[in-house]
């Protein structure tokens, strides 16, 4: 039989030490409520609520004395009520000791000490130590603090100077303030759910006269409470805001310090060329983010080098076309409503369209005829492709064979886009379009196949809802289908989001979705999605190593959940949409069993993936019967473990539903701290196919999981 390993049973443990905890804080405040008379029966109902949940959650990781003692305390307000306080403090008091004396488990596993040994350090005395030590590194701080401060007054009395790592770590904190506010906005809405929930069950119960009388108070509590938190959310929101503008303020330095590093390396590779290049700046004075200075200067030397390579003729050939003989590169920066531009023009010959055109067939992204058919804007954006070049031999100038799509990679990454536009013989301007913001954006969320994505909110023009007889289609470049629809009159090109990331379709396919319109690149194209969430403020954040070299997303995000959402970039969108798409989405891919893990309790989710993950399948968690419901309609699953007692919908709605959607066939098993025959009853007749009740082994559960994927499990009763 299977059992727990150590390593990740210490972790798990303390995953649940926090819960514990925060379990048994609510538990106290609940009693502490009821003793001072301020509790009714909702407050009674909630107590057992979480104790129920502590008494899972410890069952479920092998926590047995703390298992037993919710166990105890669970049968006492079952049977008691709340009428002997004396004796349920002491039980909860026994719980608070063997949380206690799990934390000094967990503390000695990772000191390395063995549980009992006479010469053992007490925590106490470790504490005391560690706090003398910190109070020490502390006071050295200050004082070392003190000296600097004293210099710094001697030196000015009105300019402070800040050490930018420091203001960076205050960006960093108000970045995290974005995410905290996020949570907050997490829990109004659970508590504006619960009410109602409360609400609805008003109305059910109206007829009994009591219960009805103590309900409308609890809510007219609770609408109270929601209110307030409400206001403070938004005090919060305020404050954030305006320690972010101050941050962004101190932060911002002149564009000058891009442009110094870029004009002279420039003038001596031209000059080594024997070309005669005047480089003009203008809007030197435009504030950038400091942020923004070290990302920024290489793709805009990149610019100019081609500029320089491609654009400026030699002086015999500017002679002949009636030009001065030294070239001139004009760079200017300027804002932009909530942007800044920064631009490349030079007086040179222009982009030779003949040459793109000969280049990308001779690469073979294009055939001839295709290459035709292309008119000059999307022509350009063809630059961007990796490894093309129209030079022959690559030198300094040239970037040594790398092409503008280092450029626009760079660009992307910090949330901008690149923008082409040339006439022949008067020369060619690229502009970068970048956000002043580079730490917080405002971006609109939405799902794909169960996952949320964003993009930034200032692309997207509206949203529209169609069915698949809006849909049009043609066969574009490399016979790819591209995809249309009427907005607003106009026919625009369509992404199928599902087909690009390999999504297969939801198991519940609805007849009509969502299209996001976006505009990038100076066109307007749709992307269908699953479902929008809505607009939100984000904090950007580098992408993983794995996901850079996609070109798809410019970044990440952190939800208040703590899940990480890709950034999708508007203008790879973009370039996707009109280029079209190689069929339809896919069918399910055959591989691991995908298993979906639901329960309120983090640690019994943390017990249960590992459970899963040990077997060798796939999964996923929700944390109540209403975000299953959610995910099982967006993507398919070969098995659900569920828990019964959760918020928003129970355990035993989800099981009903499942079962009444004829599309979703999969085995249901429960693990559940509810083990008597009623509930046990309840759900086999709900369609569990199997129920197993806390604590569990993981050796049972496990081999409960490959019977019902192997379709060996049957109905019990």
């Amino acid at each position: 039989m299977t059992s727990w390993d150590p390593d990740e049973l210490a972790a798990l443990r303390s995953v649940f030490l926090e819960e514990g905890r925060e379990h048994l804080d609510a538990i106290l405040d609940l009693l502490g409520a009821i003793e001072h008379g301020r509790g009714d029966r909702l407050t009674e109902v909630e107590l057992r609520r979480k104790v129920h949940t502590l008494k899972g959650s410890a069952g479920v990781i092998g926590l047995g004395v703390l298992s037993q003692e919710a166990h105890f305390l669970e049968d006492t307000l079952v049977g008691v009520g709340v009428r002997d306080l004396p004796a349920i403090k002491k039980i909860v008091q026994r719980i608070s000791l063997e949380l206690e004396r799990i934390e000094a488990e967990l503390i000695d596993r990772r000191l390395g000490l063995e549980p009992g040994r006479e010469d053992e350090p007490q925590p106490r005395k470790r504490s005391e130590e560690s706090v003398v030590r910190a109070l020490a590194e502390l006071n050295a701080q200050r004082i070392s603090d003190r000296r600097l401060s004293d210099r710094r007054r001697e030196e000015s009395r009105d300019i402070l100077r800040v050490e930018a790592e420091r203001i960076d770590e205050l960006m960093d904190a108000a970045s995290e303030l974005v995410i905290d506010r996020t949570r907050i906005r997490r829990r109004l809405d659970e508590l504006g759910g619960i009410l109602l929930d409360l609400e609805k069950l008003r109305v059910a119960q109206k007829s009994a006269h009591d219960l009805d009388r103590e309900l409308a108070s609890s809510i007219a509590s609770l609408r109270s409470s929601l209110g307030g938190a409400d206001a403070d959310y938004e005090t919060l929101t305020a404050t954030a805001r305006t320690l972010q503008e101050g941050l962004r303020r101190i932060r911002r330095v002149t564009v000058d310090r891009v442009f110094h590093r870029v004009v002279r390396p420039i003038e001596e590779l031209a000059a080594q060329d024997g070309l005669r290049v005047r480089i003009i700046s203008s809007g030197e004075e435009t504030e950038i983010d400091r942020s923004l200075v070290e990302p920024v200067s290489e793709p805009l030397l990149h610019l100019l080098r081609n500029a320089v390579a491609h654009g400026i003729e030699p002086p015999d050939e500017r002679r002949r076309a009636h030009k001065s003989e030294s070239g001139t590169i004009w760079i200017s920066a300027q804002h932009k409503d909530d942007a800044i531009e920064i631009s490349v023009r030079d007086d040179g010959r222009g982009i030779d369209v003949e040459a793109v055109r000969q280049a990308l067939v001779k690469s073979g992204q294009l055939t001839l005829s295709e290459s035709v058919e292309l008119d000059q804007d999307a022509l350009f954006r063809y630059l961007f492709q990796p490894g093309l070049s129209t030079r022959g031999i690559p030198d300094q100038l040239a970037g040594r064979g790398v092409g503008l799509d280092v450029v626009l990679s760079a660009i992307e990454r910090l949330g901008g886009s690149v923008r082409i536009s040339s006439t022949p013989g008067r020369g060619a301007t690229f502009t970068l379009h970048l956000p002043l913001a580079t730490t917080i954006q405002e971006a609109l969320l939405f799902k794909i196949g169960g996952q949320v994505y964003a993009v930034a909110a200032e692309r997207v023009k509206e949203s529209v809802e169609i069915t698949q007889d809006d849909i049009g289609y043609d066969v574009g470049p490399s016979g790819s289908r591209r995809d249309f629809i009427r907005v607003s009159g106009d026919l625009i090109p369509l992404l199928r989001a599902g087909a690009l990331l390999g999504i297969p379709t939801p198991p519940l396919h609805r007849d009509r979705r969502w299209a996001l319109v976006l505009e990038a690149e100076g066109e307007r194209f749709a992307m269908t999605c699953d479902k929008i969430i809505g607009p939100r403020e984000i904090v950007l954040r580098p992408l993983p190593p794995l996901l850079r070299g996609l070109g798809l997303y410019s970044g990440a995000t952190i939800s208040g959940a703590g899940k990480v959402q890709l950034i999708f970039s508007a203008d790879a969108l973009c370039r996707w949409a009109v280029r079209g798409i190689r069929g339809e989405r896919p069918t399910p891919a055959k591989g691991p069993p995908r298993v979906l893990v639901v329960d309120d309790s983090r640690a019994s989710r943390e017990a249960l993936s590992y459970i899963v993950a040990q077997a060798g399948y796939l999964t996923e968690t929700a944390t109540d019967g209403h975000e299953a419901w959610e995910l099982l309609q967006e993507r398919s699953f070969d098995l659900l473990i569920t828990d019964l007692e959760m918020p928003k919908m129970d355990g035993f709605e989800l099981i009903a539903r499942v079962r009444a959607a004829s599309q979703l066939e999969l085995p249901i098993l429960v693990v559940t701290a509810r083990t008597g025959d009623e509930a046990r009853a309840r759900a086999i007749a709900a369609g569990a196919t199997s129920v197993i009740g806390k604590p569990l082994e993981p050796g049972d559960l496990q081999n409960l999981i490959n019977a019902a994927l192997s379709g060996r499990v049957r109905k019990t009763d």
